[in-house]
């Protein structure tokens, strides 16, 4: 079977297989955190989507990153400390092209690319999020980078990076 994005064509994103999750860095308190940042931003954006206001890159749009997002992120906050979880392959690979659309989108306004209502809902979440547009694809990324470490030492690496870099934006 071949799983077809929205338009029909072969959905890049539809690899199989699954990735045994082991014990993680950071609290649960911490997972929750990111978990209801990132939550939000993709939220936004589907509402964003749906409304017509925006047109999110692939694989942004139509919900699809919502999807993977909460198949990944709900194994991993109803884990128990040392208990190993399976989490996609595919849905990995949509949230690591999620994070890079962002940043993409995002650096290429600050550089003076021009307006971009996907980085203006961006911003937004942000701003009611008390944070920046810059931590919200941050946790994106620490979230995808931790899950994906190849040794629990790269994945705590990674997760500490997160939570220790605050990132500069202009806003």
């Amino acid at each position: 079977m071949t799983t077809t994005g929205p338009v029909g064509h072969p959905d890049p994103f539809s690899v199989r297989g699954l990735r045994e999750v082991g014990p993680l860095p950071g609290t649960r308190q911490e997972w929750v955190t990111a978990a209801a940042r990132v939550s939000g931003v993709l939220l936004a954006l589907r509402a964003a989507e749906a409304a017509g206001l925006a047109a999110p890159p692939p694989p942004l749009d139509g919900g699809r990153t919502l999807r993977a997002w909460a198949r990944v992120v709900r194994p991993v906050l109803d884990r128990t400390e040392h208990v190993t979880v399976p989490i996609g392959l595919g849905d990995l690979h949509v949230l690591a092209a999620a994070a890079a659309a962002l940043g993409t989108a995002l650096c290429r306004v600050r550089s003076g690319g021009g307006p971009d209502p996907v980085v203006d809902v961006l911003r937004a979440d942000a701003a009611a999020q008390q944070a920046t547009a810059g931590q919200l694809v941050m946790q994106l990324a620490r979230v995808h980078g931790t899950l994906t470490a190849g040794a629990p030492g790269t994945a705590g690496q990674i997760w500490q990076a997160g939570a220790l870099s605050p990132v500069d934006d202009e806003e």
